[in-house]
This record gives structure tokens, sequence and C-alpha cells, in this order.
């Protein structure tokens, strides 16, 4: 049952890029396999010396405690619902088995390189756009927000290959650099400003991790990061004009109105100012939404409302508050401590301390860990990159295709 269960997570794994539904099919079949296996004192153990686990826990139980000082019974349920993923890491950790870490990360890289083709497909007309994508916009599962940065956590890991994979024959190498190129453009020919950022903070990781500290990272990544977006910027208009958008804090600046810069910048500071009223506890699972309508009609702004403010640590400080954001950080500290406690340098170690990293930048931008794609694959990956070495559980190197 073990062995099911741990391909139940690859499927899982391959299915979050691609479909929610199958995604959360999936998911429940976990469940219902972790139960049936009921080795309950063995799966305590491994999930006791998970640091990653606990924080998850206080991260879950602090959206349920918060439904005490909410109003809004309805929206605080819809908050826990979306936190869901938090309360499956126990299963998560007791389905991993540590020998198929290589089958996970395969599975990730499978389901992107299944999207990116259908991406170019759409991209050069060769098929009909399917989804909300669209020709000039050809994201073919979810949305931009979702798939950039899901495209380079994948960018990162075929990267690590390439680089770290010794034992690669040449036509390996020949085909995992194609396929890390078609994955890095076809990232440049979609939108979504938060993908770019995260390939950008990624590959500055992934330089320091190959070179280390020195003089040759620094510029490999400085070559590496200005390289790209200057193809990019120069080769696509929307890139260019959104990144001047961006940059200036100008929704008009670019060329075009970016309706989303203004919107951040609304959203920003409406949730300050419930937050600067209600630093401690904040205003509980189920008010935020509205306190931000309330400012947002306040401040007289003509945008779009959105129940989103479109930045993680606005939202749990403004419905936690204190304890909100310590817990959001407690997330990341106890896996960066993972990380940098392995004694072995494999994929586990660096990927273990790229993931935190590229998600305390990318919380900026949106609530990552509120949305489905990518707060689940965070929960399902921090299953097998954290559990403890020292119980003598054994890793491979990690072999994406």
């Amino acid at each position: 049952m073990a062995f099911v269960n741990s391909h139940l997570l690859v499927a899982l794994i391959f299915a979050v890029p691609i479909s929610t539904a199958a995604s959360n099919i999936f998911a429940a079949l976990l469940l219902i396999g972790w139960l049936a296996r009921a080795d309950f004192g063995n799966d305590w153990r491994r999930i006791r010396d998970n640091r990653f686990a606990l924080a998850a826990a206080v991260f879950f139980a602090l959206h349920v405690l918060g439904m005490a000082w909410t109003e809004n019974v309805d929206d605080g349920v819809a908050q826990i619902r979306k936190a869901w993923k938090f309360l499956l890491v126990p299963v998560f950790i007791a389905c991993a088995q540590r020998q198929h870490v290589d089958r996970y990360l395969t599975a990730f890289i499978g389901a992107l390189a299944v999207a990116v083709a259908i991406s170019f497909a759409i991209y050069f007309e060769l098929m009909p756009p399917i989804n909300k994508a669209t020709v000039d916009n050809p994201v073919p599962f979810a949305t931009h927000v979702v798939y950039g940065p899901l495209l380079a956590l994948g960018i990162y890991l075929l990267g690590h290959r390439v680089l770290f994979g010794g034992e690669l024959a040449k036509w390996q190498r020949g085909l995992l650099t194609l396929l890390l190129a078609a994955m890095c453009t076809n990232l440049f020919v979609t939108d979504g400003r938060a993908g770019h950022v995260a390939f950008f903070v990624l590959a500055v990781v992934l330089c320091v991790q190959y070179a280390g500290l020195s003089l040759k990272s620094a510029t490999l990544a400085a070559a590496l990061v200005l390289g790209t977006f200057a193809v990019a910027y120069l080769g696509n208009d929307d890139f260019r004009h959104r990144t001047v958008a961006a940059v200036t804090g100008d929704a008009h600046r670019g060329g075009r109105y970016d309706v989303s810069v203004d919107e951040r910048s609304a959203y920003l500071r409406n949730g300050w100012q419930v937050i600067r009223d209600h630093p401690l506890l904040g205003v509980g699972s189920g008010d935020l939404a509205a306190e931000m309508a309330r400012r947002h009609q306040e401040n007289q702004s003509d945008l779009r409302l959105r129940r989103n403010p479109h930045n993680m640590y606005i939202l749990m400080a403004g419905q936690f508050g204190v304890l909100g954001m310590a817990s959001l950080l407690w997330l990341f500290v106890a896996q960066i401590r993972a990380a940098l406690a392995r004694a072995q340098k494999d994929v586990v170690a660096r990927f273990g301390l790229a993931l935190p990293i590229v998600f305390l930048v990318l919380c900026l931008v949106e609530s990552y860990l509120a949305v489905h794609a990518t707060s689940l694959l965070f929960c399902v990956f921090s299953a097998f990159l954290y559990q403890d070495p020292a119980k003598g559980e054994t890793v491979g190197e990690g072999r994406p295709p």
C-alpha cells in the first residue's frame, strides 16, 4: 500500500499544473490510501520530526482560530477551505518516499513539458486555443498568474539537472538543454510578471548554488539575468510594456495602460490601513474582504474591487495580525533551516532552499499560499524536501527527464 500511495503522490504532482479537479481527486485518493494503510505509529514519528509539519499545522489552525473574532462566517469558512492543503501536509509526509524523489520531480517536469507543447501549438496556431488561452497569451491551463511561477520552478529543476548531472550522456544533456530552452522561451511569450520575477530569482539562486558566493557566480548570474531580460525586453512588446509600468509604478507608462499596477497599489494602501487599525489579531478569518472594501470606498477608488489583496503578507497580517505574519514566516524559516541542515548537498537540499526563497518574493505580488495550484504544490514538495535525514532515510540525486 505504501508503494501505491507514493505513486498517487506522483500522479497528484503531475496533475497540479494541468487540472484542479484531477489534483483534488488524487489528493482525496491519497487520503483514503493513507487511512487504508493504517500505519499511524510510524507515520506519527515521521511527522513529529518534520520541522515544516508543525509550522503548517499552526498555519492551518490559525485560520480556524480566527473564526472566533470574525463576523462574516461564510467568508471565514471559505478561507479555511483554501487552507486545506496545509491540513493534509502530514498525509503527504507519511506517503512520500525519499527513494522516489526522482519520480516526483520527473512528474512535475513531465506535466510542464506537456503544457509547454500545447502552449506552443496554440501560439503557432497549430491548434485552437483551449480554456482561457489565446494566441497572444497561450497559457493552456489555469491562468498566467499560476502558470508562470510553476514554469519557473520547472526551469530551475531542469537547469539543476543540466548543471549537476555529471553522469548524463551528451545526447541526454542535449535533449534536456533543448527542453530547457523551450520552457524559458515559453515563459516569456506568455503574460505574467510573477513568473518572470520567479525565473530571475531562481536563476540567481541556481548560479550561486553552482559556483558558490564568488565572482564567477556573480558574473554568471548577471550574464544570465541581463541576457534573458534583454532578449525578452527587445523581443516581446507585452513584456516591455508591462515591465516599464511595473518598474515606474505608473500604469500609463510603457505605451499601454496596465490596470494591475494601479490595482495592486490600491490594495497595498487599503491593506496597510486595515493592518494599522488591527495590528495584534487582525480582523479574523472572514472579515478582511469587507474591511478592504470599506477602505476602498473611503479612498474613493474607481478601480475594480477584488476580494484577494494580491499579497500574501497583507492577507495574513490583515486576517491575523502579528500572529498571521509570524505564522507565514515560520513556514519559510522551517524550510530554510531544514534545507541548510542537510549535509549532502543534492537536489533535495538545493531545491529545498530555492523553494522558500522564491515564495518569499512571490508572496509580495500575489497570495500564492491561498491560490490552489501553487499552495498545493508548495505543501506536496515540502513533504519530501524537509524530512529529517538523520532518521535514516536516503535520497536520490533527483533526475528530472
